[in-house]
């Protein structure tokens, strides 16, 4: 199928074949892909779906419900509902400024995608590659790189939100998997770009966009050859007045060699050459240019057999995923007939209620075999039972526990008059969220990165 049209975006042409690789059928989080908790004992969650939360997470979620039932609120459809935790973090428990951002959100995506919009009419914009995804680092999370001296003073600010939108949005339908991969990593390259020529208003107003209604996406934010006088600013005035949550939100990098801590996130041939990487640097941007794994920074290159269009097992159910607020893993739901991606990789297939259409191989189920709704996974802990043939059983997932960061990681408001920590909806960088800082192989350095924010979170 070349022509998909889809609530919020219109490919007139196929989503690249690696848009989802197939070790994101495998992949377990870590305990940092999910959650980072600082020194101080503030925690930042990165995985929201399909995860066990904390009781006090429960408790805000039912919290927020119940107050929602009392004072009849608006519901939340199938998109932003699942979303309710990533906007509690977001308003730091407040039940009140939650509901609020979650209003503005429902009110933003009703007008703004009016209309699908269309790669066809923001192709220049695509083409230009001001922005772009570059590869997935180690945890399989998608590089957004933004490369400043590529903007055109010229350009509409609404056609530019458009593309980052779009981006988004195409994250969302063919990049992310619940409970598997649900974050971005950002890389701003600031090359070329001097106090005269930074495209301040259009910038903000993307980060203003991303921050408020793409929220709980940053992973880690990196920005490269920022130069001596905004590095300078930044060690001596900015960085002594941050507290440590807000020094982990923008790490700058001035080594982005072989060496250096982004290439430490990334598979070789992920990372194009002037970030460390093997990639020569990339110049055809839409359809995104995307390789196949593996993405273990020790890998050789890429996976020359990898299956392609692994993205066909994603459906509306699972995009939007679900939280786990009960006693047991909500279970995912794919795509009608998508038990073949399975089936090929020599994988497991999950039983028949895991599918749309109620069946997981190539004979028929009966219409009344399958149930209204599929059953729910086991928790972590419990042994999976013996599922009846022909389909094996469900894989079980681990419960991760928080990791705790030893490692602080060197971060800024490049932004003026933007807070990172509160998330107000006309000041808040919710997009410059919340660093994320894990050990790379080898025992590197590490912290932060975007997409749609998440923000402090």
């Amino acid at each position: 199928m070349s022509d998909i049209r889809l609530k919020t975006i219109h490919l007139t042409q196929a989503p690249a074949p690696y848009s989802l690789p197939q070790e994101a059928l495998t992949y377990k989080p870590l305990e940092s892909d999910i959650k980072t908790v600082f020194k101080n004992g503030d925690a930042e969650r990165k995985t929201y779906t399909y995860t066990e939360l904390t009781e006090a997470e429960k408790k805000n979620i039912a919290e927020y419900r119940a107050k929602a039932a009392k004072e009849n609120w608006k519901a939340m459809d199938e998109v932003l509902d699942p979303r309710l935790l990533r906007y509690l973090s977001h308003a730091r428990g407040n039940i009140d400024k939650c509901y609020k951002c979650l209003c503005e959100t429902a009110a933003f995506r009703e007008d703004f995608f009016k209309e699908p919009i269309k790669d066809t009419d923001i192709k220049k914009y695509l083409d230009s590659g001001f922005c772009y995804i570059g590869g997935r680092d180690q945890g399989l999370r998608p590089l957004l790189v933004i490369r400043l001296e590529r903007a055109d003073p010229a350009w509409e600010k609404q056609q530019v939100l458009k593309m980052f939108c779009f981006i988004c949005e195409y994250l969302h339908n063919f990049m992310y998997v619940g409970g598997t991969v649900e974050s971005n990593v950002v890389l701003i390259d600031l090359a070329n770009t001097g106090v005269s020529s930074f495209p301040f208003g259009l910038i903000k107003a993307v980060i203003s966009c991303l921050s408020h209604h793409y929220v709980g996406r940053l992973y880690r934010l990196c920005i490269v050859n920022a130069g001596w006088v905004i590095t300078g600013f930044y060690n001596n005035v900015v960085k002594p007045l941050l507290t440590d949550r807000q020094q982990n939100k923008i790490t700058f990098i001035s080594d982005a060699g072989p060496k250096g801590p982004i290439a430490q996130m990334f598979a070789p041939h992920q990372l194009e050459q002037q970030y460390g990487g093997t990639r020569p640097t990339i110049k055809q941007f839409y359809p995104l240019p995307l390789l196949p794994g593996p993405f273990d920074p020790s890998a050789k290159g890429p996976d020359s057999k990898a299956r392609e269009n692994c993205h066909v097992i994603l459906c509306d159910q699972v995009r939007c995923a679900k939280l786990w607020e009960g006693d047991q893993r909500p279970a995912r739901v794919w795509a009608a007939g998508s038990y073949k991606v399975w089936q090929d990789l020599g994988l497991p297939v999950p039983p028949p209620e895991q599918f749309l259409d109620g069946k997981n191989c190539d004979e028929a189920a009966a219409p009344d075999s399958r149930p209204s709704e599929p059953k729910p996974e086991p928790k972590p802990e419990a042994k999976p039972e013996p599922a009846p043939a022909p389909a094996p059983a469900p894989v079980v997932e681990t419960k991760p526990e928080p990791v705790i960061l030893d490692t602080p990681a060197a971060t800024v408001d490049t932004l003026q008059g933007l807070n990172l920590d509160k998330p107000e909806p006309a000041t808040e960088m919710g997009m410059i969220e919340s660093a994320n800082i894990r050990p790379a192989a080898g025992g590197g350095f590490w912290g932060s990165c975007m997409c749609c924010t998440g923000g402090s979170q």
